[in-house]
């Protein structure tokens, strides 16, 4: 296990919950005032599909002492970052689209 790589992919992790945390408030606080549609619901998604992206990382990183076959980790892990970034990419569109109409 390389101690650089699992403190990279350790603040990986914490940086994906405190995005998680922060869509979430944003979230709470938009729909407090009233505005239901925002961009912060992709964000909000993205940023739980980040953070398990990133502990796939970490079992990744630790899959030797685990067991885990490597291959499906990966391949997970890709899977995630994917799905993350077109939530994210799906919401900036979206909120294009009603920035223009506006």
């Amino acid at each position: 296990m390389n101690p650089i790589l699992f403190g990279a992919e350790l603040i990986s992790a914490s940086v994906a919950i405190l995005l998680a945390f922060l869509s979430l408030f944003c979230r709470k606080a938009l729909r407090e005032r009233g505005i239901h549609r925002s961009f912060w619901t992709p964000v909000f998604a993205a940023s739980y599909l980040f953070l398990v992206g990133a502990l796939l990382a970490l079992l990744y990183t630790l899959s030797v002492d685990l067991m885990i076959e490597m291959k499906t980790l990966e391949i997970l892990y890709q899977v995630v970052w994917l799905a993350g970034l077109g939530v994210l990419t799906y919401g900036v569109y979206a909120y294009l689209k009603m920035i223009k109409k506006s």
